[in-house]
Parts: structure tokens; sequence; C-alpha cells
């Protein structure tokens, strides 16, 4: 038996295939007429300027780039360009000391030009003429201590105090952890009294009020040991009558300092009353 290959789909004999076939051939004459179809909806769009063309978009492209924002750049403080004048007038006439210490916060430029201009001092001046330089306390830094209420090292607001020859505002418990009295300098230290008596320290009667204690004055422990090596120093090198001569000048200092120191406290007090009937006080 021979056995030849016979065409997959009859041309005349088999009704079925020839179905199959006729219907393939429509598809694809529909999916050509589709093709077609949407060819020329998008020539006569294109015709009429409804759909962009490639160069068009292109250049929609171009166009978004030409217009995007530039990145945002820092400006240049104006305050530099600010009239000295002006800025003390403005000062003076129309800023409270608070107001100004807030400002100054916010921008180290016009911190700078306050300062290096003595604005601050004159404003001061005018305002507030209680506060002095005292202790090597500029004015600028004693307006700082009077315009905080709460303690610089651990945020309480009970017991605070201002120490002025120390730059500090405290509570009693802070402060007695960084001063020593003394009595526990003599007793436990052995430290000559001549080696720290010329320093700055609490006064008797606000020791008492503070809590601190009583067995004499209290002295920065910083400025102890400071005071202490430039002792050793002077008795090792033989220079003890200058070393003699400079405490006598910081002793004579330190009483004139002491009178203004406690006349400034009275008036600090005084303002902070004030200053907190009219809410104008700032923790810092």
């Amino acid at each position: 038996m021979q056995v030849t290959h016979r065409p997959r789909f009859a041309t005349t004999k088999n009704p079925r295939a020839l179905a199959r076939s006729e219907m393939a051939r429509r598809r694809r004459i529909l999916s050509d007429e589709s093709i077609d179809l949407h060819e020329n909806e998008d020539a006569e769009l294109l015709r009429h300027g409804t759909v962009p063309s490639d160069a068009d978009a292109d250049a929609d492209d171009d166009d978004d780039d030409a217009v995007a924002p530039p990145p945002s750049v820092r400006t240049e403080s104006q305050i530099e360009k600010l009239p000295s004048e002006l800025l003390k007038r403005m000062a003076i006439l129309h800023l409270s000391i608070y107001d100004l210490s807030r400002l100054s916060r916010t921008c180290t430029k016009l911190a700078s030009r306050l300062s290096k201009e003595g604005i601050w001092d004159g404003l001061i001046t005018a305002t507030l003429p209680w506060v002095k330089t005292v202790g090597g306390l500029s004015k600028l830094q004693a307006i700082q201590l009077v315009l905080g209420t709460t303690c610089q090292e651990c945020g309480r607001a009970v017991g605070v105090q201002i120490y002025w020859f120390w730059n500090r505002r405290e509570c009693y418990k802070c402060i007695s952890e960084v001063t020593i009295s003394s009595s526990a300098l003599n007793r436990q230290y052995k430290v000559p009294p001549i080696a720290f008596e010329h320093l700055y320290s609490t006064p008797y009667s606000v020791r008492r009020t503070r809590g601190l204690d009583d067995k004499g004055e209290r002295y920065l422990l910083s400025q102890v040991n400071m005071a202490l090596a430039e002792y050793e120093k002077a008795t090792k090198e033989g220079s003890m009558g200058v070393w003699l001569m400079d405490c006598t000048l910081t002793k004579h200092k330190r009483t004139t300092d002491t009178s203004v120191g406690v006349e400034m406290e009275k008036a600090a007090k005084l303002y902070m009353s004030d200053a907190k009937g009219g809410q104008v006080v700032n923790q810092t």
C-alpha cells in the first residue's frame, strides 16, 4: 500500500476545511481594514492639528525644560545692607530688650552687628540703666541672664539665682556642685587661704538664702584650681611679690564688683517681677 502526501486543507472535497479557510481569510481582511481605518483617522486629525506630531511632542518637552523652575538657592541676608543709624533707631524706638534678644537668636549676622556697633549697649543703657559690666560680665551677658527664669543646668525654676561674677543662672543644687566652701578648702584640701581669698565668692547673705553651706564663703571650683596652679607656680619661680600684687588688685576689684552685684541683683528682682506681670520674660 502506497501512502501519498495529501494537503491538510482540501480545496474541493472537504467542506469543513473550506469553511475554516474562509473564516481565516475574513479575519485577515477585517484586521487589515482596521489598521487602515486607524491610520486614516490619525492622518485626518493631524491635518486639522488636533493630534501632535513627534516633532511637536519633542518641542513640548523642550518647552517644559525651558520653563522649569531653577533650583532653590539660599538668598543672601539683607541685614548687612541696613544702615547703622536705621538699625539703631529701629532697635531703640520699636523693639524691647526681649524682642531684640529673640531676633538676635534667629540671625547670627544681626547678633554680630548688634554687638559690634554698640547697639546692645545703647539699648540697655537707655532702657535698663541698672545693668553694669561687673566681674568681666558684659551688659549683653547680664541681660541674657536676666531674661531667663530657669536653671541653665537642670532646667528647674525653683531656687534659681543669678551669679553675676560666674556668668551663671543656676539653682542651689547645681551651684553647690560646682562650688566649694572656704572651710572645706582649709580643712579637707589644706589649701592656704592666701591662694583663693582674692577670688569672687558668694556673699554671706546670699549664701544663707540659697541653702548653701554656711561654713565660709563658697568659691567656684574651676577658679580655685586655676588660682592654686598660679600660686604654686609663683612659689616655685620665686615671683611671689608680683603674684601678691596681682591678688591685691583683684581683691580690690572684687570688693567693688560685689557692691555693684548686690545692687544689680535687687534691680533684677524688681525687673523680673514687673516682667512676669507683663509676660515678657523668656525662659532661656
